[in-house]
């Protein structure tokens, strides 16, 4: 996956193209101490003052790019060059800020997208391990188990803790170490009672259990809440995207027409495109608002 959907070039020459530009994200990376946990847990394998070099290299692209199409967009719509050239720096100013804006995002919602998809998976993957220690194998065994199992990133998360087990790392210690990067405070709190119980030799099967039905609870409470929820996003989306819309215009048209003011022979396509636009945005909100759940 791409660092950032924006950039013309591939990832590897766009860093060294833009590390011309190191002396301002290191400047930038200074006001921004949480970037480097936020790319850690995304796995976007880069460095904070490589992503703000990155992402001020894309937004620059934006900007010239999305006002060059633009100009040319109003030239053919027989404009006069300076009201195109106006309207491509207007378009341009706001692509490139939509670029800025998303780059700035991006590190902390992948990481909220890669938790959500690990506790998701979380219940079924305990459940896993609970009948591997029930059926006598080691912890190491169990966990060795689940990471060859398809439970999407929690076998990935625990595919790393093998591995450096694998290289000669204790093996508590790169439980500790997945629990210093997952994104997902569930499963931290979870590989931390996990050592806390192999340190002090409690009883490893009992407290797998209760684990599981916290978690799967858990699940079931997140559920409900939304189901709650989508009622109020239900109202709201039918008076902003049905009912505003349908008398917004209205009353814009006979604004205009009271006020005899002159109407672009695009102004529609423009308006259509922000309404469009805005419902997509809408209705993307709402899904970003259900939780990734397995019951």
């Amino acid at each position: 996956m791409k660092i950032l959907p924006f950039l013309p070039i591939p990832d590897e020459k766009a860093i060294k193209l833009s590390r011309r530009l190191h002396f301002i994200s290191r400047r930038l990376a200074k006001l921004t101490p949480a970037l480097d946990k936020n790319l850690l847990q995304a796995r976007l394998n880069v460095n904070a003052v490589d992503y703000i070099a990155l992402s001020i290299f894309s937004t620059a692209f934006m900007f010239f790019f999305i006002s060059f199409i633009t100009f040319l967009l109003f030239v053919l719509l027989n404009e006069s060059i300076d009201v195109s050239l106006r309207y491509g720096i207007i378009f341009g100013i706001v692509a490139a800020l939509s670029a800025a804006f998303y780059s700035m995002m991006r590190p902390k919602v992948r990481a909220g997208v890669r938790r959500q998809l690990i506790e998701r998976d979380l219940p079924f993957a305990l459940r896993h391990l609970l009948l591997k220690i029930r059926s006598g194998s080691t912890l190491y065994e169990g966990i060795s188990s689940v990471a060859k199992a398809n439970y999407g990133l929690v076998s990935e998360e625990l595919s790393e803790v093998v591995e450096e087990v694998k290289l000669g790392a204790p093996f508590q210690d790169s439980l500790k170490n997945l629990a210093s990067r997952t994104s997902s405070e569930t499963m931290k709190t979870i590989i931390y009672q996990i050592v806390n119980a192999v340190q002090t030799g409690a009883n490893l099967e009992q407290i797998l259990r209760q684990i599981v039905n916290s978690t799967t609870e858990l699940q079931k409470a997140q559920l409900s809440s939304y189901v709650n929820e989508l009622n109020f996003w239900t109202m709201m989306y039918m008076v902003l995207a049905v009912i505003a819309p349908s008398l917004g215009v209205s009353f814009l048209l006979f604004g205009i027409a009271l006020l005899n003011l002159p109407i672009p022979s695009y102004f529609v396509f423009i308006l259509l495109f922000f309404l469009i636009f805005f419902e997509y945005s809408f209705i993307k909100f709402l899904k970003s608002r259900r939780p990734v759940v397995y019951l």
